[in-house]
């Protein structure tokens, strides 16, 4: 008796084991196809599910890295699609002043847009940098009682095996809730001089 009891006492034991270790690769294969699906996770789906409403970048300097993070989606590495560029557009558009989305109805920009990403992509050309100058402190201006920030920025492009900085300064302006919005830019030299008289605003 003695005997047959221990023998079942083992056997009981390697079930509890075999179980055991059954649970645990369950779980261990759960985990990484948990991990899988959060890496597959990609920029743009980040930046498509930025809620806005919820939470806007609190200031100037932080609207424009928002920004920026958008234009290296779309003119990075890889491409995006026609209908993922209107869903991107769609979402840069939330960042705009309404004067300047106004004057850019979101069927207009989104062409806009695409048309650029396809002349990038002709030209084989790449956005390999898009920085806000840190260093750079942001201007505050106040216009007939309208509250304006004006910040630089430089984006890094590669084409054909060359590399081009180009600089650009963006205004926003402060709407109703205290949100600041893009109410336009213009191309400047790296100490934000204008280069040009074009000033892209509404």
């Amino acid at each position: 008796m003695r005997r047959g009891a221990r023998t079942v006492s083992v056997l009981i034991l390697c079930a509890v084991i075999i179980v055991a270790f059954y649970m645990y690769l369950n779980k261990a294969a759960g985990d990484r196809e948990e991990n899988a699906e959060t890496e597959a996770v990609t920029e743009m789906d980040r930046l498509l599910d930025a809620d806005f409403d919820k939470y806007y970048p609190p200031t100037p300097r932080a609207v424009i890295k928002y920004y920026n993070r958008y234009s290296m989606v779309c003119f990075g590495e890889e491409k995006p699609s026609e209908s993922d560029t209107k869903k991107l557009a769609k979402k840069m558009r939330e960042l705009m002043d309404d004067d300047l989305a106004a004057a850019n109805s979101e069927s207009s920009y989104a062409a806009s847009l695409w048309s650029e990403v396809k002349d990038f992509t002709d030209r084989k050309a790449t956005l390999i940098e898009a920085d806000v100058d840190d260093t750079d402190d942001v201007v505050y201006k106040t216009i007939k009682d309208k509250n304006y920030a004006y910040v630089q920025t430089m984006y890094l492009i590669r084409e054909a095996g060359t590399y081009t900085t180009t600089y650009q300064k963006f205004v926003l302006r402060q709407d109703k809730d205290e949100n600041w919005k893009i109410y336009g830019f213009s191309r400047t030299d790296k100490d934000g001089n204008p280069v040009d008289t074009t000033t892209k605003t509404k």
